[in-house]
């Protein structure tokens, strides 16, 4: 893990700082797409990421996937809230799901995103906690 994530992560076990994030499950011909960011060695996750302070979710939401993949969203569904301690933060994500029409113009940022899948739901590659529990309210 390099050294910025270590830092993070200790400083998150001795505070347990709340924060806010958003995140999407963009869909196109059944599968979704799941992004390998360059500060998460070998998991997947998904679009999205954390909200400034009084952010809206949605504001937060297309200001992270125009970053990671310079794109704008497509309309928006809410899927629901994750509550998560899981890496040793309280942590609030707001989930929300797209149609995407196509896989083309996709533009990955090399500084955040190592790499990008699609998959089907139910063949996920190794994910975080948080994204696991999105993706169990999104099969419900």
């Amino acid at each position: 893990m390099p050294l910025a994530g270590l830092a993070r992560a200790a400083y998150w076990f001795v505070f347990r700082p709340r924060t806010r994030g958003a995140k999407v499950i963009l869909v196109n011909a059944g599968e979704v797409l799941l992004l390998r960011h360059t500060y998460e060695p070998g998991l997947y996750g998904l679009p999205g990421g954390g909200l400034d302070a009084d952010e809206d979710p949605i504001a937060g939401l297309k200001r992270e996937v125009s970053e990671e993949l310079g794109i704008e969203l497509p309309p928006l569904r809410a899927l629901g809230i994750v509550e998560s301690e899981a890496e040793h933060k309280r942590d609030t994500v707001y989930v929300f799901t797209a149609e995407l029409a196509s896989r083309d113009g996709l533009r990955p940022d090399p500084l955040e995103i190592a790499g990008v899948a699609w998959k089907r739901p139910g063949d996920l590659p190794p994910v975080g906690p948080v994204t696991r529990q999105i993706f169990e309210l999104f099969a419900s």
